[in-house]
């Protein structure tokens, strides 16, 4: 029950990633619910829905997945009805998003340096666009110039000075400055759209370090109940062996202490590796959050409840 167990949460996990790289595709967020059918999705020729029946031509019998008989005692085309819907699936997510998840798609928001990189340039492109409706506005300058020239024949001295106002009307410069705004507001929807793709990027890659985690975790616990399983069969082997009984006629008592052996050494190398991957998964969820991106940012995570202090 353990390995099987094991084998469902791996294809939970791996249906769980293909819905989200499906949104992904698609090109709508990636934690959107989907719920897929097979219905309708695999067109059948209308020249192999039916036998052929032309102006002289007429089947021999009935095909041989008619199951339906009607009252007339004829078999009519009820078992290709039959098959085609037993063939109609209905697939939904089987891992939906919960509290944690949502905390660490926040908190990847915050601190991946890409989605700051983008966040830069889309305010630089703002600021540009602020820059260039300013050729669209009047503009008003004052300035001053004063000029001191002494005088070395009568020892005396000249001062002047003056003053200017200028007023500047943007009357007609060829659309040029109306072509400057139009630009820079295109960098700005530019901006904009690389961010929305920055962080489709980050959340399908958190979906899937994070579906992977939970997969590892409970690869953890299977993986744990198969040792103690082992272990407790290897202790009875030995009891038995000790005693010299057997669980099985005709095998020996030394045989079957070496293959629980065998068994629980198998076990202990499974929760090793479970172990690992459980470690590792933590920290590629970190990576994709960000955290080995700043210092001050502590590492690792909660995967009991948001309110706790992070796991270090």
């Amino acid at each position: 029950m353990a390995t099987a167990e094991r084998t469902l949460i791996a294809n939970r996990s791996s249906l769980a990633q293909a819905f989200a790289s499906l949104n992904s595709v698609i090109g709508i967020d990636v934690d959107t619910p989907l719920e897929l059918t097979s219905a309708g999705a695999v067109e059948i020729p209308k020249s192999a829905r039916s036998p052929y029946t032309g102006p002289d031509l007429k089947p021999s019998k009935p095909p041989e997945n008619d199951f339906k008989i009607g009252a007339d005692g004829t078999v009519g085309d009820g078992g290709a009805t039959q098959a085609a819907a037993a063939q109609d699936v209905i697939v939904s997510n089987p891992l939906p998003e919960d509290d944690e998840y949502r905390r660490l798609l926040a908190d990847s928001i915050k601190l991946r340096p890409e989605i700051l990189r983008d966040d830069a340039s889309i305010a630089a492109a703002k600021k540009g666009v602020t820059i260039a409706r300013a050729g669209l506005r009047p503009s008003l300058s004052l300035g001053y110039n004063y000029a001191y020239t002494p005088n070395t024949g009568a020892f005396g001295q000249q001062t002047t000075g003056y003053g200017q106002l200028t007023l500047s009307l943007p009357i007609f410069d060829s659309g040029a400055t109306r072509g400057r705004v139009t630009q820079a507001q295109a960098a700005v929807a530019t901006a904009e759209t690389n961010r929305r793709g920055t962080i489709d990027s980050i959340t399908l890659e958190l979906r899937k370090a994070y579906l992977n985690l939970q997969a590892a975790e409970l690869s953890l616990k299977a993986a744990r109940q198969s040792l103690a399983q082992a272990d407790e069969a290897y202790r009875l082997a030995r009891l038995r062996y000790t005693t010299g009984v057997t669980s099985q006629e005709g095998v020996s008592p030394i045989v079957e202490v070496s293959n629980a052996q065998q068994a629980l050494s198998q076990a202990q190398t499974d929760y090793v590796n479970a172990l690992y991957d459980y470690n590792n998964g933590r920290s590629v969820v970190d990576k994709a959050v960000g955290r080995y991106a700043y210092t001050q940012v502590p590492l690792g995570h909660s995967t009991t409840s948001p309110s706790k202090e992070p796991a270090r």
